[in-house]
């Protein structure tokens, strides 16, 4: 997204989620596999990853075959994208996939849904497979495909039992979020004004849940600081709520939803929270960082395709890092309407797609969140015309245009 100055005007995925419980004896007799009465604890990996985050894919087809990289695929609550995963597993074994119901039938129990497990478990469940009286995968020597088709009464073709749903959201079943409708009646986030009083902003009547009007209260730490560029505001930018940042500064910021004119959390049954136009500066001084703590989402949705990295912490919070330059010309106007702008920039004209740099959350049974944002501010990058002070602008909305990629 823009510098300010350029605007004038899993983390845990929900193992035993409720949908897919009742199918999950069938599902396993199908694919014949044995859920383990334990699971390695995701907080016990992290402690032997590196301080710092990893860069990493969060997709199927590109995550590393690594305990990190398979978290980061199981964290996102794709079927789809695990379901990819394991087929590059099973690849890179030495394995070939013979039979797509089985894979889609186990799929599942790696990701989210009955999950996750470990990279060291979908292997030795992946091999031990090979032997069972109807496997779905085999060595390359063998011919799976072939006792499926001699022994079609013993050994059907294994149809998932599972809903092919290929992100962790339900659409119908969460409350929208809505900023283009609501109105901004108080703006102070940590005493920056321009209102006096109590520190926060307030969105009133950004939707409805079961008859009741509801607000969105935002807050910060006592790290948060704006930029010092003239123009810069908190609040809103037509259908998205917006906060300026001053490079250097990292913040948590917290989202609470409450019963309208009140301070009173009401929890939503599921809702969606996205980011878009995460990008950075020309010469990338300022690059625009969102960390998302441990175990308090249950997925995260993106494009099958992104331009940005996405990370995991040595405690387990998700970080979504920007990669890209981006100025005021390619932010989207509309989080539900997400698409390819075609901007004149320093570096020439430019065809940005908007959805590859967005990210949405998802909770449940949720009425308060947090996110913390960082702008770095990198000493040893120097060029261009920018500075730390001029900052950047963060813009966020409830549900976007990636929840196609959930249950309808």
């Amino acid at each position: 997204m823009a510098i300010a100055a350029d605007i004038p005007d899993d983390e845990e995925c929900a193992a035993g989620n409720e949908r897919g419980q009742g199918k999950a004896g069938s599902a396993l007799l199908q694919a014949k596999r044995h859920i383990a009465n334990g699971q390695v604890s995701v907080k016990r990996h992290i402690a032997a990853t590196s301080q710092a985050p990893t860069d990493v894919s969060a997709t199927g087809a590109g995550a590393p075959l690594t305990e990190t990289g398979y978290m980061i695929v199981a964290a996102q609550c794709c079927n789809y994208e695990m379901q990819e995963y394991i087929r590059r597993v099973a690849v890179n074994e030495g394995l070939q996939v013979c039979n797509e119901g089985g894979l889609k039938g186990i799929t599942p129990y790696f990701s989210c849904q009955a999950g996750p497990q470990t990279l060291a478990k979908l292997k030795e469940d992946l091999h031990a497979n090979v032997g069972w009286k109807c496997p779905f995968v085999d060595y390359p020597s063998g011919n799976c495909a072939l006792a499926h088709s001699v022994k079609a009464s013993e050994c059907p073709p294994i149809e998932p039992e599972h809903p092919d749903i290929d992100c962790g959201c339900v659409r119908t079943d969460s409350v929208k979020v809505d900023f283009f409708g609501s109105t901004l009646t108080h703006s102070n986030l940590n005493g920056v004004g321009p209102d006096a009083g109590a520190q926060n902003i307030v969105y009133t009547n950004v939707g409805t849940y079961n008859g009741q009007v509801l607000d969105l209260i935002l807050t910060s730490d006592a790290n948060y600081q704006k930029s010092l560029n003239p123009n810069a505001t908190n609040g809103k930018n037509g259908k998205f709520g917006t906060i300026n940042f001053r490079g250097g500064v990292t913040s948590e910021l917290t989202f609470t939803v409450v019963k309208t004119g009140t301070t009173t959390p009401q929890e939503l049954n599921e809702v969606h929270f996205s980011f878009f136009d995460l990008d950075q500066s020309f010469v990338g001084k300022m690059k625009e960082r969102v960390y998302v703590p441990f175990k308090s989402f249950n997925a995260f949705v993106v494009n099958k395709d992104v331009e940005f990295v996405i990370s995991r912490t040595a405690t387990g919070d998700t970080a979504f890092m920007s990669t890209q330059y981006g100025v005021g010309c390619d932010n989207p106007s509309d989080p539900e309407a997400l698409g390819s702008k075609t901007c004149t920039r320093k570096d020439g004209t430019q065809t940005i797609d908007q959805r590859k740099r967005s990210f949405m959350l998802v909770y449940r049974k949720a009425s308060s969140w947090k996110v913390t944002v960082e702008i770095t501010c990198d000493p040893v990058v120097t060029g261009g015309d920018e500075t730390c002070d001029s900052g950047r602008n963060m813009l966020f909305a409830g549900t976007s245009s990636l929840r196609d990629r959930c249950e309808s």
